[in-house]
This record gives C-alpha cells, sequence and structure tokens, in this order.
C-alpha cells in the first residue's frame, strides 16, 4: 500500500501550522522553503516583517498551545513576557486611555523570530515531518484533465546547483507562500481564469528598533499610543525576550515612517501620549532601525471561483493578508489552520478525504467563513479613515461609530473593556458586546 504524502509550500507560520495538522491525516509532510532557515531566532529574507512588532492575540496563542502541547512554556523558558492585557498595557486609542485592571486576560509579548523558530523546532519533533529549505515550487502538477493537483515541481534557490526541477508527488498541496503566492497564476495556467481579489490601499509604513533600558523600567510591559483619525500614526511599545524592548512606529496613506534617530524621537514626540517619547529618553539602542512597506490589504477569494482543482488548498497570506496595525495576522492564520483540521477530520482518514470532489472548494469556503470577522475588523477600522479608498461594507459607518463608543467607554467601564478586550483577541466575536447594560451606556451614557 503505497503512503499518502502532503507537501506545503512555505515555511510560514501557516505553513508550520498545517503541516503539523496534516501529520494527524498523512503518513508523510514535506513543507517546501525557498530559505535557508536560521538554526536560531534570527530573521530571514522572506519575512521581511519579521522584525517589526508582531502581537499574538490570545485566540492565537492557544490554537498553537493545542497544535504543540508546552510550546506556552517553552516560550516562557526563552524569554517571552506574559502580560496582563489590561494593568500591564497602557493603550490610548480614539481620544481615550483604556483602564489599567486586571482583566485575567494574558497576552504573550515575543519577536516574531523567536516565536517562529520555536514552533519550526517543535513541528520538525514530528517523524512524519520532511523540511526541503533552499528550495522554491516553479509550478503545480495537474493530471491530464487538470481537475486535480498531483504534486509540485521544486528545483533548488541557488541556481550554481546543476539539479533539473523535481517533483514532488502530493495528495494534497497546501500553499502557505505568504502574500507573494503564484497561486492565482498556476490557476490561470491550469485553465480556472482569474482568482476574485478585494484591494483595499491603505499603504502602511513603519520602522522599528530594539532598545535596551539605561534607567528604570516603566510601569507597563507593552504600551499602544494611536492617534484618531484622520491622523494615521501609531506607536507600539513591547518588552521582548533578552531583556529588550522593542518599539515600532507605523504610520499610513501618505504619512512617512522615520528611516533616523532624529526622526524616530520626533514621531514618539507627536504620537498622543509621552510615554514612548519618554522612554526613548532614558533608553540606549540594540539594533538599526528597520523599515517596511505593505501598500495593501489583500483578499483573494478563491471561494467565489466557480471551479477549483481538487487536491490544492490555499491558507493564511497567501489568501488573506490583513493591515498589520491591528495584530490580525498569525491568529487569522491559525483560525484558517483550525478549519483545515476541522475540513479533514469531517472528510475522514487517509488519501480519498482529501481528494474527494469537493474537498477543496469546501475548504475554501470554511476558510472564508473563518476569517470573516476579522477581515471586517480590520477593513472596517481602515474606513473610519476618510482618505482610505475601497468598497465599504454597508453599515460599516454604524459599526464604527457602534465602536468608538465601546472604545470611551473603555476609559471608565471594566464590563466594556474586558468584553472588548476579548473581541480584540478574538475569542469573543462583536456580537457579544451587544448586552443590554452596554447598549444603554453607548446610547445614553
Amino acid at each position: 500500500m503505497s503512503q499518502s504524502h502532503a507537501v506545503v509550500v512555505g515555511a510560514s507560520m501557516a505553513g508550520l501550522m498545517a503541516a503539523r495538522v496534516l501529520t494527524d491525516h498523512f503518513d508523510q509532510v514535506t513543507v517546501v522553503e525557498r530559505d535557508h532557515l536560521p538554526a536560531g531566532a534570527a530573521g530571514r529574507k522572506g519575512v521581511p516583517q519579521a522584525f517589526h512588532a508582531h502581537t499574538l492575540l490570545i485566540r492565537g496563542k492557544l490554537i498553537l498551545e493545542e497544535l504543540f502541547p508546552g510550546l506556552s512554556a517553552d516560550l516562557t523558558w526563552h524569554g517571552a513576557v506574559e502580560s496582563d492585557s489590561s494593568s500591564d498595557l497602557i493603550w490610548h486609542q480614539h481620544g481615550v486611555y483604556k483602564m489599567r485592571t486586571p482583566s485575567g486576560l494574558v497576552a504573550t509579548s515575543i519577536s516574531r523570530p523567536l516565536l517562529e523558530w520555536r514552533v519550526r523546532e517543535a513541528l520538525l519533533r514530528e517523524p512524519k515531518v520532511r523540511l526541503l529549505e533552499g528550495h522554491r515550487v516553479t509550478g503545480l502538477v495537474a493530471t491530464p484533465s487538470r481537475d486535480r493537483v498531483v504534486g509540485v515541481e521544486v528545483e533548488p534557490v541557488d541556481a550554481s546547483v546543476p539539479v533539473d526541477a523535481t517533483l514532488l508527488q502530493a495528495d494534497l498541496v497546501v500553499e502557505a507562500g505568504g502574500r507573494g503566492t503564484r497561486a492565482p497564476q498556476w490557476l490561470e495556467e491550469l485553465g480556472y481564469g482569474p482568482v476574485p481579489v478585494t484591494e483595499i490601499r491603505t499603504n502602511v509604513a513603519y520602522s522599528s528598533r530594539y532598545f535596551r533600558l539605561a534607567g528604570p523600567a516603566p510601569d507597563f510591559n507593552m504600551c499602544i499610543l494611536m492617534d484618531q483619525p484622520p491622523k494615521t500614526r501609531v506607536g507600539v511599545l513591547f518588552k521582548v525576550e533578552g531583556d529588550r524592548w522593542l518599539l515600532t512606529l507605523q504610520t499610513m496613506l501618505d504619512d512617512t515612517a522615520p528611516k533616523d534617530e532624529e526622526a524616530m524621537i520626533a514621531f514618539a514626540r507627536s504620537l498622543p501620549g509621552p510615554q514612548i517619547a519618554r522612554f526613548l529618553e532614558q533608553a540606549v539602542p540594540d539594533s538599526d532601525i528597520q523599515a517596511h512597506r505593505t501598500p495593501t490589504n489583500l483578499r483573494r477569494h478563491y471561494e467565489q471561483m466557480a471551479r477549483f482543482p481538487e487536491g490544492l488548498v490555499v491558507l493564511g497570506d497567501a489568501c488573506t493578508s490583513f493591515n498589520p496595525r491591528y495584530g490580525q495576522g498569525m491568529t487569522t492564520a491559525a483560525l484558517g489552520v483550525v478549519a483545515l483540521r476541522e475540513c479533514l477530520d469531517a472528510a475522514g482518514e487517509g488519501v480519498p478525504a482529501a481528494g474527494a470532489p469537493g474537498f477543496a472548494l469546501g475548504f475554501q469556503k470554511a476558510l472564508a467563513r473563518a476569517i470573516a470577522l476579522p477581515w471586517q475588523a480590520s477593513t472596517g477600522e481602515d474606513f473610519a479613515f476618510p482618505q482610505v479608498v475601497g468598497r465599504r461594507a454597508p453599515g460599516s459607518g454604524l459599526i464604527n461609530w457602534f465602536m468608538r463608543r465601546i472604545i470611551r467607554l473603555t476609559a471608565v467601564d471594566r464590563d466594556a473593556l474586558v468584553g472588548f478586550l476579548k473581541v480584540v483577541h478574538l475569542l469573543q466575536p462583536p456580537t457579544a458586546l451587544l448586552r443590554p447594560r452596554l447598549l444603554w451606556r453607548v446610547f445614553f451614557g
């Protein structure tokens, strides 16, 4: 009896989590990654955003712990900082500071390179997993009828290596290659036509730097200072592993992020609170300044395609990439992986299940449902800025008004604060805020 085989394109966070789920259903899982991966917590070319502040929302943390038992303790051992999402956080938003009171909602501050490294190490302890690094996928391999993907062609990234493209046969291909995915081109080459796309241009720019403190520690582990629309500036300061602090200064649309020390200080002073500027007065730089830009929110609607080949699924940033200022990317990728697991569990064990008629498109529809709320929240907040161009969802103006009122309540009302934080961390849907007491305070308070 032949062994079942799944191929994951990309050792992204989405790809690593997907590979772990696939080990429950396939005899072998191969992860193909174009980068040569670092041995420790270091950045890499394929993840240019890794240097900047990332937020692992509590829902994402719970999913990761479920996939990789013991991961949270491992991250803490390596220096990740656990903090109460309210009492350890200073957060200014829409003109008010949120209350600082124990919420019981514990978040993790960690650099993206450390998180990815520890997840990768946990995955590679799975005996079914093989990592093929330094290779890129050049195309899909399909049946003569082109109705099913049966593998991928891969080749070394290093052009000096005299090796022809190699065929990796697969019962399921998971495309998790990030925002630069070639899946739309591959599908067009197979005759499936263009993939419908929603694009919202926000032109997010951000600059980041690591620091060490030369003076007394502040009374917070995390600080978020956000301008009110139409101003777009945001400052994010997190305590991370190695007794370091990671500062990310972000803006969008026509504004520019700072690229030198003087500009970084001036940017911090322009924020709607003094905490980050004061921090810089007693902090010592521990890295160079790194800049990055993300031009759009991008959603590829594979679920809307009339035809879709079996044997292929697309998830993570290869499907949907968010405005990074809301910190939803990694957790939304985790929600997509949960959707994949549920589809595989519902279909049953083995190759016929993953290759059954309708499985691939059924998964893309399940993925669309799983990420609908984070996408709505992210884009809805973007449309609070009148300069943002794109198609607004019906009712977005009313939703933004309601959320602004809730946010103002978080300054004085613990019930509103904890409810809002649970929505932010994707532990509850926004409809959980529609409680009679909160509604009364929103409309009449």
